[in-house]
């Protein structure tokens, strides 16, 4: 009946940059608005709609985490806030792609710092409230980063992105998790 928006703000209300979720008729007029951050940046860079709502995701710079944390929003179908999470650690951690699973949990896929420096790939598993079950973090010798993430028809977690490890050149990279 319309259409669903997201994106950043740079004009939001919890802070100089919010993640923006905009519903809106067929014609494109807004039906309604809702903005999620803290005072400081969140970055959207994925939505999923959910059979009972929204779930969005992306970067934080707020809470403390100056690096940056994972940042997931789920909302109910009028975008009012059911929760909001923070994964991460010391390094930055980026959430770049979601999926809904079969399960009802939540699988995401991005980068994350390591200790050696360049960022790795990760995928991770949350239950439907946000707890993280599990995660995987899949890298070689230089920047590697997942952009997407689906569940296939057996069940399998499939994340897309991008590789430098061993190579001179950007590629493609694939994993099954």
């Amino acid at each position: 009946d319309g259409f669903i928006i997201a994106g950043t703000t740079s004009t939001g209300t919890n802070g100089s940059y919010d993640m923006l979720l905009i519903r809106t008729d067929l014609q494109g007029e807004p039906l309604w608005e809702r903005n999620y951050g803290t005072s400081s940046w969140e970055l959207c860079n994925a939505m999923e709609l959910l059979p009972d709502g929204f779930i969005l995701g992306g970067i934080s710079y707020g809470g403390g985490m100056l690096n940056g944390a994972a940042y997931v929003v789920k909302t109910d179908l009028n975008g009012d806030t059911l929760w909001t999470r923070t994964y991460g650690g010391p390094y930055r951690m980026e959430c770049n792609g979601l999926t809904r699973t079969t399960d009802q949990g939540i699988v995401l896929a991005g980068s994350i710092g390591t200790t050696q420096g360049p960022e790795d790939g990760f995928v991770a598993k949350l239950d439907d409230i946000g707890e993280q079950l599990w995660i995987t973090i899949l890298g070689g010798d230089s920047t590697d980063v997942f952009r997407s993430v689906v569940e296939d028809s057996s069940g399998n977690i499939v994340a897309c992105g991008v590789t430098n490890s061993g190579l001179d050149v950007s590629r493609i990279y694939l994993a099954s998790v």
